[in-house]
């Protein structure tokens, strides 16, 4: 029967763990770039927005 290697299992799960928080790292890093140009974008569009129904209003 064969052994179990502790030393091998802990570093293949600490190799798996690394890999997870760099891949999980990228994936939440260009979540949070998105939702600031999406919020930048928001923002644009309503001062757009707001002057082009101020104009109208005027009108």
């Amino acid at each position: 029967m064969h052994r179990l290697m502790p030393d091998k299992i802990a570093s293949a799960v600490g190799y798996c763990a690394s890999g997870g928080l760099i891949c999980w790292g990228g994936v939440a890093r260009w979540a949070h770039e998105a939702l600031d140009d999406i919020e930048v974008i928001g923002v644009v569009t309503h001062i757009i927005s707001r002057t082009a129904f101020d104009e109208l209003s005027v009108m």
